[in-house]
This record gives C-alpha cells, structure tokens and sequence, in this order.
C-alpha cells in the first residue's frame, strides 16, 4: 500500500529496440489512480538490458508501468518482479521541502533518520591548549529533525553548549507532519545563549522540530569557564536526536489504572496492537447492571491513526457507549475529543477515524440482560508517514485525495462514499420513498484490500423497487460508468442475507422505486477483506458468496 517506499526490478528485458518501449513513473505519495499531472518518469527502457543493473526505487511506494509497442511483435518482452523496500524509505515529496539556510555552518537541513547528531563547534586541539576554536560571527543556521518522518514521539538533548550571550539557539515544536515547520503553527520550546541548554533536553510530541541558530558579528573572547569549571577554548554545541521508545502497557498502567476503573466488565485495559477486538458481552452472554468501564485503544501506539468499530452492538437505551479521541501521543486520554455516543442498535456496523490513532472507549450501564458490543479496531490504512501538506497539518479524512462527483440521492436519507474499512448504511425509513434514486460507492479501505458487503435486511416491492449491485474497475473510486461490471439485481426479499465479495474491493449500490414505496428498505455492512493475495485486483472479480 506503498507505506514503506518500493522497488522493481527487472529479471528479463528484450523488446525492439528503438520501437517498443517500458515507461517507468513514480506516482504521487498515496496516488493510487496515478495522475498523469503528478507522475515523475523515472525510466524509458527499450532493447535489451542486463537484468542485474537494472532495478528502481519509488519512495512514495507506488509505480506506473506503461508498455507501449508498434506493430510489429518481434521480442519476447519482459519479467518483473516488485516488492517493499524499508531499506530506502520513503522521503516526502509533496511538496519538494526548500533548502534550509546554512550561512556559517555545515551538515544544515533535514534529518529523517531515527537517530543521529548535529553540531556548530570547531573541533578542541588537546596537543595545543591555546589554540581556539569556535564557531563563526554571522551565522544563520536551521535544521529541521524528525526521527523516522515525525511517527513518534522524539527527544532532543544538547551537550558541551557554550555559546556568546550575543548568539542564540531557538528550538521550536513543529505541528503534527508539518516538516515545513511553518512559523504560524510553531510552538517555542526554549531560547538558549551562554551555557543555557548544557544537558537540556526538549521533547516534541509531533516528533518534528526546527533549530534555529543565529551568531551576531564581532569576536570571541579569548577562552571561558566551561560547565564543570575547565577553561575551555571551543564555542559551540553538540545536539542529539532519537525517537522515543513507546511505553510498556505495565508503563502505561503506571500512568493510568484502567481496572481500578473497571465496574462489572470482564476485562478493561489498554490496547495497542495493530489490530484486534474486545467485547462486553458478560459471563452469561449479558452484560451487567451498573457497569462503568473504559478501555484505550491506541493501534501500533496510534503511529498509523487508527479505526475502530462495532460488529455487534445491543444495548438498553439508557446504557452507553461513548467514544472519544484523544489527542495526539496522550496515551492516557487525559484530552478527550467525543466521537458518538451509543445506545441501542445505534453502533451496529458503524467505524470511527482518529488521526491521533487513540481512542477512549467508555461503557455505562443501568441495566442488564442484552448482548451488549464487540469493537474491532486497527490502524487505519489511508495514513502515510510521507504525506506533506504544504498549507496546514495532516487531517484525516473519508474522501480520498482528489475530487468525486456528488453522487444522486432522490428519496434517500444519506448516499454517497463510504471508504472506512469496517462500516455500515442503511435505507430505512419505516418506507422508504417513492421515485427513489440513489447510489453509493463502498470502498472499504479505498478498495485496497479487496471487499465484502452484506445485506442484513432486504425488502422492497417485489418487481418494482431494486438494488442493483456494480463491482468498479480496479482503483476507480469514481466508480464511472463504462467501467463497471453488474454483479447483481435483487427486489423483493431476495436480497436479505446475501454477501457479496471483490476482489477489486470497490462497490457502486444503486436503487430505485418506483411511484410507490410500500417497503422498508435495506441494511448494508461492508468490510476490507484481507487476503494473501498481494497481486494488483483486476477487474471482473465480484461474486456472490452466500444466497442466504
């Protein structure tokens, strides 16, 4: 899904030389339909290579290969083979970051790896005392440093720091995937002269900063008294960088005691794996009365944002699930943002996003004796550590990165795309409307795993009111018409309980009715479905696997 950068390469090449040719682009980070506008050719091949010399890199992690022959077919064309490369990560491109000023100092710029040094110091001469070294008058300076593109948390610390009181460091926080680190969205952590920032350390919890060291004109004096009482010649500093280690659940516990807040459920706690599921369903298939009980779910530690569903969902109207998103790296949720809260059937099949990839998760109860839920959760698949917004910080959204048509939505109660990777839609609104027409594009995870939709309930008029079911062509989240294969067309109560499956992973449902609308409607789950199968989807691929 191009999250770890990529590389081709290919083990056999022989097409006319001069005639047939293989384009190489590299698409924009997260482009998966390739815009032509924002492609980069990277390669135009012909003839015949030495397979051995010739593999390329993608750092956004995704590439258009376009073959294009005349009319002759005279060679035997080529192999190639794809995969991950975590040893060239992906560097963002979106925009081209700027060149940082460097005037008086060396090794200026952007430091992408996990851990690492900076400095401005002339190196001390210990076989000759007097020689001094310093750093120089008239220095402009900045480095922006985010360990492992700004995922984690990270540290900065700063030794042997001794600098004129004309002469300063400023070290900002830098907003979350900013790596412009834009004035406007900065926070100030310290302004550091003399001996102030020895052994200091700075955290940013967007794992992003900007350094900023500026010296005025005029000389050095001649040697000072260095922080443990030495005389010392050599003005300057050395800073350290690292990405910070996430905390155990025994850490996190530490910190917050979910089971000292755990009132009548079977098991409360923190969550952080990339993915999994917990449920309240009590002991006897019921849950409790009086339950007060929280669970954090931080999938990967939130690195990735995160997803979080219901897949069963049945509670008394007075017993609630509350959702909430916590801010950015706060595992304990000490700052809560709500989501929803639920009761009911309200949280059947229905996903919420977090771009911080931590939730907090809260059941109370008066009452007892219904199923009560199971939440599903994992990272959400659609965050890349290489996007960069040159304009504001990352937002996660439900829309894709470029524009969808407004899709119709005659008589209905709320069309449009659905790209969570576990959700739900229904149509029922005691009867739905007469002369209905609307449409919806489901695609799970953006189509990128394959998909399944289920139609929990189905009755319309028999024979007069349909839902008509499309599979999209491979990466078309615009679901445009020439390309759509019809899966199938159901009316009637035909409909209830039939799951259908793509590999494809995109969907386009369309009803309508007719003059009269006699019937209840429909409900529509749909999931990612994750497969072995790490093939491009080809088009052609849906197909019913449960006629109820």
């Amino acid at each position: 899904r191009g999250v770890n950068g990529a590389k081709i390469t290919f083990s056999q090449f022989d097409t006319e030389p001069d005639q047939d040719f293989v384009y190489v682009y590299q698409c924009a980070d997260k482009d998966f339909l390739c815009n032509p506008l924002t492609n980069t050719l990277i390669a135009k091949l012909s003839g015949t290579l030495e397979w051995d010399q010739y593999t390329w890199s993608s750092q956004t992690g995704i590439f258009l290969i376009d073959f294009k022959s005349d009319i002759y077919t005279e060679h035997t064309g080529f192999t190639l083979s794809y995969e991950e490369d975590p040893d060239n990560p992906c560097v963002p491109t979106n925009p081209q970051l700027p060149t940082l000023p460097c005037t008086g100092c060396e090794g200026c710029g952007y430091r992408f790896d996990s851990s690492g040094m900076f400095d401005v110091a002339g190196d001390y001469d210990k076989k000759n005392a007097l020689t001094q070294q310093s750093y120089v008058a008239n220095s402009n300076c900045q480095w922006i440093i985010a360990p492992d593109y700004g995922v984690p948390q990270t540290t900065i610390r700063f030794h042997d720091f001794f600098l004129r009181t004309t002469d300063t460091i400023e070290v900002y926080a830098c907003a979350d995937k900013d790596f412009l680190c834009q004035s406007a969205t900065n926070t100030l952590l310290a302004t550091l002269t003399g001996p102030d920032g020895h052994l200091q350390s700075y955290v940013s919890s967007s794992g992003i900063f900007l350094v900023q060291f500026t010296s005025a004109a005029g000389d050095f004096p001649y040697g000072f008294v260095n922080q443990y009482g030495h005389w010392n010649f050599d003005y300057g500093f050395t800073g350290t960088y690292a990405v910070d280690t996430f905390p155990t659940t025994v850490e996190l516990t530490a910190s917050r005691d979910l089971s000292s807040e755990c009132t009548n459920c079977g098991g409360c706690g923190y969550r952080v794996d990339a993915e999994g599921s917990f449920s309240e369903l009590g002991s006897a298939g019921t849950y409790a009365a009086n339950s007060d009980c929280k669970w954090i779910v931080a999938p990967s530690y939130g690195v990735r944002g995160g997803v979080l569903g219901f897949s069963e969902f049945e509670t008394h109207s007075t017993d609630i699930v509350t959702v909430f998103k916590c801010a950015d790296h706060d595992y304990t949720c000490s700052s809560t943002t709500q989501l929803a809260a639920l009761s009911g059937t309200a949280g059947l099949h229905q996903s919420y996003v977090s771009d911080s990839g931590i939730f907090l998760v809260q059941f109370t109860s008066t009452n007892s004796g219904l199923v009560g839920f199971t939440a599903t959760y994992s990272e959400n698949p659609v965050v890349s550590p290489c996007f960069v917004q040159p304009k504001k910080t990352l937002q996660l959204s439900r829309l894709p990165p470029f524009e969808t048509a407004t899709l119709p939505c005659v008589g209905c109660s709320g069309c449009g795309y659905k790209y969570e990777a576990v959700g739900g839609f229904n149509e029922l609104m005691g009867t739905y409307a007469p002369n209905s027409d609307c449409k919806w594009v489901v695609a799970p995870s953006y189509g990128q795993k394959g998909g399944t939709i289920t139609f929990l309930d189905f009755s319309t008029e028999l024979n007069y009111d349909f839902v008509t079911i499309y599979q999209c062509a491979a990466h078309d989240l615009h679901c445009f018409e020439g390309n759509n294969t019809l899966i199938d067309v159901i009316s009637g109560t035909e409909g209830r309980g039939k799951t259908y499956k793509s590999d494809v992973g995109i969907f386009l449902i369309h009803f309508t009715s007719d003059v009269f609308g006699e019937s209840t409607g429909f409900t529509i789950k749909y999931s990612a479905e994750y497969t072995d199968d790490t093939s491009l989807p080809a088009a052609g691929g849906g197909s019913i696997l449960d006629d109820g």
